[in-house]
C-alpha cells in the first residue's frame, strides 16, 4: 500500500512542477504521444484505483464526512473543473471540524487551475492532463488529512509518509547540486543540519554529503548548564558519527538567541565553542557577525551589536575563541576515536510514536538515548552514535535503547558482533517489528537475538505517570518507571530482580554470555541513577579519555593523542591527574586546575 501511495504522490509532484516551471506541453506530447494516458497507465498500475480499499475505518468515515468516499482513479482521471469544485464544495461544508484544511486544499486547487489554464494550449488532451493534476492533489489532500486524522490508524503508512518526505528532500538536494558537481567538482558540498530535528533522516542524507554540518542553538542557563552540555554533546556526536569523520558546526549564537535574551555569562560562550572542537568540529562559527537593523534576525545573536563596538563581552569572547582555535592548530584534522557505539534511528523515533500502543502518547525514545549517553559523558568517554546499517566490529561495547524496529539484518549483525566477543546492551521494547512495522511471530527479542540474549518476552508492563516499581541490583533499590517487562530466561542469567507488583522476583536485568562475547538486557525504565551503576560496573575495561579522576560538571574528550577538558560549572576545579600532561596553548605542565567555563587542551 506505501508504495501505490507514493506512486500516486510523485505522479503529482511531477505534474506540479512541471506547471510551475512552464514545460512546455507540446514538447511532451511530442515525446510521450498520449500524455494522458501514459500517466494514467502508470496510475493505474502503481494500484491506486484500488487505494480506498486499504484505508481502515476511520478512515473511510473521514472521506464519508467530506464527500470523497467514492473517489477512486477513474474518478479522477474523468474530473473536470466543475467537479473538482463540486468536490472542494463538498469538502469545506462538510468539513467544519477543521476548515483550515479545507480552505488550504480549496486555494491549492484554484492556484493549479489557475496556472494550467494560464500556461497550457486549450486541447482536450491537455484539460485531461490538468485535471488529473487537480484531482490528484485534492486526492492526495484528502488522504493525508484522513491519515493525520486518525489517531489509531495504520503506523506502517505514516512512517512510509515519514521515509517518503525524507527521500524527496534527498532528492531534492540531489537535483540542486548536479550543476555545482559539473562546474566545480572539487568543492565540498554540504547542508546546515538542525539539532535532533526529525523531519528528516539525517543518517540518511548525509551520505550525499561531502562533509557534515549543522547549526547549534541550546537555550543556555534556563536550567541545569551540565545536563545540557551533554545533551548537545550527543548532537555533536551525532553529526561526527553521520560520516566518522571531523564535521563542521556551522552556526552558533556567539551571545543570545531570538527566542530567549538570556545571554551567554562570561567564559561560557568560549566553552560551548570548543565543546564542538572537543567532538571533531573542524570549526567554531557565528550567526550572526553583525544584528541587522530589522526584519527576521533583527534581535538575533551576534558578534557586533547594533552599537558598533569591538570591546564589549561578547566581542572579546569571539577574539579569544579564535586565538584559541590558532594556538590548537596542531590538533584540528585529527579525528575522534571511539570504543563505545550508541545507536539511535530516526525512524525507531517516527515509528515509535506512531504506533498505537506502549504508552500511547510519548515513549520518550530521545531522552531515552540521551540518557544513556550522558553516563559516558559524565565519565569522560568517547561515543560514536551509529545507526543500523553502520558496522560495529571496531567497538568494545554497543548499545541498543529501544532498538523497536529492525531487519533481519542486523539481527544476524549483532549474533556476529556479540559471537566474535563484542558487548551489548539492549533495552525494553528490541526488535519486536520489522522495517515495515511488522510484529515478528515467536515475539521479542526476534528471531536469535532470544539466544543472544539469553531471554524471551512475555509481556511489556506499561506504567501510569504516577506508577512506580523498584528493582534490586548488587544489594541496591532503584526505581522502575513507565515500562518493566516482564522476561523469561532462556540460558540468560537475573543479575537484577523486581521487588513489587505480580512480577516480583522476575528478571530485572539478564546478562548472557554468546560466543566469545557478552548481551545485556534491561527490562525497565529508570531516571539513570541504576545507568550510571550498571555502566560503571560493565565498561570499567574501557579506559576514559583523561587518566584522572573527574569531578561532577567536568568532562573529557580526544582526538588521537589530545585530550580536551571542558568545565561546565560556575566555579573553579581541581583534578587529580595519573599522569603528566602538557597544556598545547602554553606549552606548559597541566597542574590540575581548571576555572569555571573553560576549556583546555592536553597532550
Amino acid at each position: 500500500m506505501m508504495d501505490k501511495l507514493k506512486t500516486l504522490m510523485t505522479v503529482t509532484v511531477v505534474f506540479f512542477f512541471a506547471v510551475i516551471f512552464r514545460v512546455d506541453a507540446g514538447a511532451q506530447a511530442a515525446e510521450y504521444p498520449d500524455v494522458y494516458g501514459y500517466f494514467a497507465e502508470q496510475a493505474e498500475a502503481s494500484g491506486a484505483a484500488d487505494l480506498p480499499e486499504f484505508l481502515d475505518e476511520n478512515s473511510r468515515e473521514y472521506l464519508e464526512s467530506v464527500g470523497c468516499d467514492g473517489a477512486d482513479i477513474d474518478s479522477i482521471m474523468s474530473f473536470s473543473l466543475s467537479s473538482v469544485f463540486e468536490m472542494l464544495a463538498d469538502m469545506l461544508q462538510a468539513n467544519i471540524s477543521s476548515p483550515l484544511k479545507g480552505c488550504m486544499t480549496a486555494c491549492g486547487a484554484v492556484m493549479l487551475v489557475s496556472v494550467c489554464s494560464a500556461f497550457f494550449p486549450d486541447d482536450e488532451k491537455t484539460k485531461g492532463v490538468m485535471n488529473l493534476v487537480c484531482g490528484c492533489f485534492v486526492m492526495i489532500s484528502v488522504f493525508v488529512s484522513a491519515a493525520e486524522s486518525v489517531k489509531t490508524g495504520v503506523s506502517a503508512m505514516k512512517l512510509c509518509w515519514n521515509r517518503f518526505v525524507s527521500d524527496s528532500h534527498i532528492s531534492f538536494y540531489e537535483n540542486e547540486i548536479a550543476p555545482l558537481r559539473e562546474i566545480t567538482p572539487d568543492v565540498p558540498i554540504t547542508t546546515n543540519f538542525m539539532k535532533l530535528y526529525d523531519g528528516i533522516d539525517y543518517q540518511d542524507f548525509a551520505k550525499h554529503l561531502d562533509l557534515v554540518s549543522w547549526d547549534n542553538y541550546p537555550q543556555w542557563h534556563e536550567g541545569d548548564d551540565v545536563s545540557l552540555g551533554a545533551d548537545v554533546g550527543f548532537d555533536h556526536d551525532l553529526f561526527r558519527g553521520f560520516l566518522k569523520k571531523p564535521f563542521l558546526m556551522m552556526e552558533s549564537s556567539p551571545s543570545t538567541i531570538k527566542r530567549v535574551d538570556k545571554y551567554k555569562r562570561p567564559g561560557f560562550g568560549n566553552l560551548v565553542a570548543l565543546q564542538a572542537v572537543a567532538h571533531g568540529s573542524e570549526s567554531a562559527q557565528y550567526f550572526q557577525w553583525r544584528r541587522g537593523r530589522g526584519a527576521a534576525e533583527q534581535f538575533h545573536g551576534s558578534v557586533v551589536d547594533h552599537n558598533d563596538r569591538d570591546d564589549t563581552l561578547v566581542f572579546k569572547e569571539v577574539t579569544k575563541t579564535g586565538t584559541t582555535l590558532a594556538n590548537i592548530n596542531e590538533m584540528l584534522s585529527t579525528n575522534v576515536k571511539s570504543k563505545i557505539a550508541l545507536l539511535y534511528e530516526y525512524d525507531i523515533f517516527w515509528i515509535l510514536n506512531k504506533i498505537d500502543g506502549y504508552n500511547r502518547f510519548d515513549k520518550k525514545y530521545k531522552p531515552t538515548v540521551l540518557n544513556h549517553y550522558r553516563q559516558f559523558w559524565n565519565m569522560g568517554k568517547n561515543v560514536d552514535i551509529i545507526g543500523r546499517g553502520d558496522d560495529l566490529s571496531g567497538y568494545d561495547l554497543v548499545i541498543l535503547p529501544m532498538c523497536f524496529m529492525v531487519e533481519e539484518a542486523f539481527v544476524e549483525k549483532v549474533k556476529e558482533y556479540v559471537a566474535k566477543g563484542g558487548t551489548v546492551v539492549a533495552t525494553y521494547m528490541t526488535a519486536v517489528s520489522d522495517e515495515n512495522d511488522l510484529c515478528y511471530l515467536g515475539g521479542a527479542p526476534a528471531k536469535d537475538l532470544k539466544e543472544v540474549f539469553g531471554l524471551e518476552v512475555e509481556q511489556t508492563d506499561g506504567l501510569y505517570a504516577d506508577d512506580r516499581n523498584y528493582v534490586e541490583y548488587n544489594g541496591k533499590t532503584y526505581e522502575a518507571k513507565d515500562y518493566c517487562e516482564v522476561v523469561n530466561l532462556k540460558g540468560g542469567k537475573k543479575l537484577a530482580e523486581y521487588k513489587e507488583d505480580y512480577y516480583k522476583g522476575c528478571p530485572a536485568v539478564v546478562e548472557n554470555s554468546y560466543g566469545k562475547g557478552k548481551a545485556y538486557y534491561i527490562a525497565f525504565r529508570d531516571n539513570g541513577e541504576f545507568l550510571k551503576d550498571f555502566y560503571d560496573e560493565i565498561s570499567k575495561d574501557i579506559k576514559p579519555e583523561f587518566d584522572g579522576e573527574l569531578k561532577y560538571g567536568i568532562t573529557a574528550h580526544s582526538r588521537e593523542n589530545y585530550v580536551i577538558l571542558e568545565n561546565f560549572n560556575n566555579y573553579d576545579e581541581e583534578l587529580v591527574c595519573k599522569k603528566d600532561y602538557i597544556n598545547i596553548e602554553t606549552n606548559e605542565k597541566f597542574d590540575g586546575k581548571i576555572k569555571a567555563y573553560e576549556t583546555l587542551f592536553l597532550k
